[in-house]
């Protein structure tokens, strides 16, 4: 996954790896502060489990790695 700044659309801001996604459908949220983004992993089925993944806009780094189902996780909404 990847972060672009529209101003700057030669380079990616940040790169995030490893994130399994079985699902074009995959939803990307931002925070309401914009600092934080998240979205889900794919897991095939009885392989695993979906996580939802949350990274830093600011310095790109995990924040947090948060165990779901043993489903895909494909749809995220954020409650405020």
């Amino acid at each position: 996954m990847k972060m672009w700044d529209i101003r700057k659309p030669t380079e990616a801001v940040f790169t995030w790896e490893d994130l399994v996604n079985l699902s074009s459908k995959t939803a990307i949220i931002i925070s309401p502060n914009e600092k934080m983004l998240l979205t889900g992993t794919s897991v095939r089925q009885g392989y695993g489990f979906g996580f939802i993944v949350g990274f830093s806009t600011v310095n790109g780094e995990k924040m947090t790695e948060i165990p779901v189902s043993k489903t895909s996780v494909i749809a995220l909404n954020w409650h405020h």
